[in-house]
């Protein structure tokens, strides 16, 4: 069985992060990286890196704030909450093919995953989880 390894680590993820400007500081706890992902603690939000199969990266977000956390994928929320037209348009992001598992598809994929959240999940960073839990009320 082909079991390709994995490259994402702390330390690779703070790399790439601190490329970008924060409105809020974030924390990764030793007990934040595990085997399944990592998270990332902003004081409203938590964001949840996974590699997945290839290298391919996913990035889940939850409020902290609430007793029993959700997880929306990026994906999710981007495509089904903060879609309107004002607001959803093509982003620059980094364009290059990496077919296979590496550690420079992970590190393009964490930039990717950054860009979109700094632009289209501004709200969750901040705190501002109305839209999500109306469509969680809808799903």
């Amino acid at each position: 069985m082909y079991n390709p390894e994995t490259f994402l680590t702390k330390e690779l993820l703070v790399k790439v992060l601190d490329n970008y400007k924060w409105k809020d500081n974030y924390v990764i706890r030793k007990e934040d990286c595990t085997i399944d992902g990592i998270k990332v603690r902003f004081p409203k939000c938590i964001l949840f890196f996974r590699e997945g199969f290839e290298s391919d990266i996913s990035l889940f977000i939850g409020n902290p704030l609430v007793k029993n956390i959700k997880y929306w994928s990026s994906f999710e929320l981007i495509n089904n909450v903060f879609k309107t037209k004002e607001e959803f348009r093509k982003l620059e992001y980094l364009d290059e093919f990496h077919p296979f598992a590496s550690k420079e598809k992970v590190q393009l994929e964490l930039h990717n995953l950054c860009i979109a959240t700094k632009f289209y999940l501004q709200r969750c960073l901040s705190g501002d989880f109305k839209s999500v839990e109306s469509y969680q009320k809808k799903n």
